[in-house]
């Protein structure tokens, strides 16, 4: 006699909630790719902070790798690091452990053999390069590119800056050190003339080689004097004491509400300072012993990070350091 069999149903709150779980798996798997850090060529490992208020993370490329070409200028974006490496041409593109993204490769002035970057500011998704083979800063867009398209040249209409020294952005303008005449010029997005700041104390500068924007101040440095200036960020007038004696300060970097961080290239260090001139710190052979530079450039601050990623023309790297802000 043929067994009979007996029909099985799934009840439909059972596929319901099978399909919830199966659903909420693969959406963590999504979530778990997303968060997990990429792993990119070049990544090193960073140490973290120690008690002291500076202290040494690591350096990229690392040791074994190949150092880079001479890198000055260095800005971060929210995601990703660019740094100038001014011999190659190029500007490096690299995640915050040093990991290889990609390189934008600048096009050529004309009358010009080649492109020199030496200063990069950040402008949401696109990027303000001082070349100064070619005495222009251009903009490009932040992506890696085998020859990057410019789309802006500051002052292509009128008032262009014949030696530009350094630029920054802030509040949808561009700032440029202009040492041929010791001013400074600023541009609208679209890289059109607003206005020219001429500050009297500059003058007797033979350059401005550094330049930082930050709450309506402008703060420049000048070469002769090695003095950091503070001056108004809507006309240039007078707006603080200058300070500082610094001898080749090539970068100036804000770091937190009120300190700023400045490189110097020829003392080997960067020093920590306020508006007032009060020194809060210093990274130098003293202080991080086991880190020294050779001839920092440029800085950039990671506040989620609590880390300032500097230049070192002379090794070919960046170092990298933990910084307590809440204890300048």
């Amino acid at each position: 006699m043929a067994r009979s069999r007996v029909p099985v149903t799934v009840r439909p709150r059972t596929v319901v909630v099978g399909m919830v779980v199966i659903i909420a798996a693969a959406a963590a798997v999504v979530v778990a790719i997303l968060l997990w850090p990429q792993q990119r060529p070049g990544q090193v490992d960073l140490a973290g902070p120690t008690k002291e208020i500076v202290s040494f993370a690591g350096v990229f490329p690392a040791i074994e790798d190949e150092s880079l070409v001479n890198p000055l200028g260095i800005a971060f974006d929210g995601e990703y690091l660019y740094v100038a490496e001014s011999d190659a041409g190029v500007v490096r593109v690299f995640d915050t452990r040093g990991g290889v993204v990609g390189s934008i490769v600048l096009p050529v002035a004309d009358g010009q053999v080649s492109a020199y970057p030496s200063v990069i500011a950040v402008a949401g998704r696109r990027l303000a390069i001082v070349d100064n083979a070619g005495n222009r800063v251009i903009i490009v867009d932040a992506e890696p590119a085998e020859l990057a398209k410019v789309t802006v040249v500051l002052g292509a209409e009128g008032e262009a800056p014949r030696q530009p020294t350094a630029v920054t952005y802030a509040v949808s303008e561009f700032f440029v050190a202009d040492s041929a005449d010791k001013t400074i010029k600023v541009y609208n997005e679209e890289g059109v003339h607003q206005r020219t700041l001429e500050p009297e104390s500059l003058q007797a500068e033979s350059a401005i080689t550094a330049l930082c924007v930050k709450d309506g101040l402008i703060l420049a440095t000048g070469s002769s004097s090695g003095a950091v200036y503070v001056l108004d960020g809507e006309n240039g007038a007078v707006a603080g004491d200058p300070f500082g004696g610094y001898s080749m300060a090539r970068t100036l970097e804000p770091v937190g509400e009120e300190v700023f961080a400045i490189v110097d290239g020829l003392d080997r260090s960067v020093t920590f300072a306020d508006l007032g001139g009060a020194e809060r710190a210093m990274i130098d052979s003293d202080s991080v012993p086991d880190a020294v530079m050779s001839s920092p450039r440029g800085a950039t601050w990671i506040g989620d990070d609590g880390r300032l990623y500097v230049t070192d023309s002379g090794s070919g790297r960046v170092f990298v350091y933990n910084v307590r802000a809440v204890e300048l």
